[in-house]
């Protein structure tokens, strides 16, 4: 995954987060001002005032429901920067690597610090393949509606 995408996915997180708080902010704001209507005008609009707070309660919940998956976007992109970090590493020791062996050096420990590098990508590749999806099903089951 490249940095662009990484930066994709935070920049959907957070217009996401912030149309959800916007939106239950609005069906809150309707659902009370419906609830000031009904008391104003008496049991005319009684389950009127039902409806409306039955928005505001599921408004709320709604909004309980999806921090938790707001939440868990920050450790998988946390992972994939590392994973990009750790490949960035890799292609500085190679090119330092080349640098050395055109001046006339040994540059192998750079090729075995490189080889380290990109087995430990790999493997954080690997886990973050695994663990990732895990971790998003676990948090979507949680806070099933």
């Amino acid at each position: 995954m490249d940095i662009k995408r990484i930066m994709r996915i935070m920049d959907l997180s957070f217009h996401t987060r912030r149309t959800i708080e916007r939106s239950l902010h609005e069906i809150d704001r309707r659902a009370l001002n419906a609830m000031v209507l009904v008391k104003q005008h008496g049991n005319k609009l009684a389950s009127y005032g039902v409806v409306a707070q039955a928005f505001r309660e599921h408004a709320v919940h709604l909004k309980q429901v999806a921090t938790p998956l707001q939440r868990s976007i920050a450790p998988l992109v946390c992972v994939q920067m590392r994973i990009l970090q750790l490949g960035r590493m890799a292609d500085m020791l190679d090119k330092t690597a080349g640098v050395i062996a055109r001046n006339g050096g040994n540059a192998g420990f750079l090729h075995g610090s490189r080889r380290n590098w990109i087995c430990n990508m790999e493997t954080e590749e690997a886990e973050a393949a695994m663990s990732c999806p895990l971790r998003l099903v676990r948090v979507s089951e949680s806070t099933r509606v």
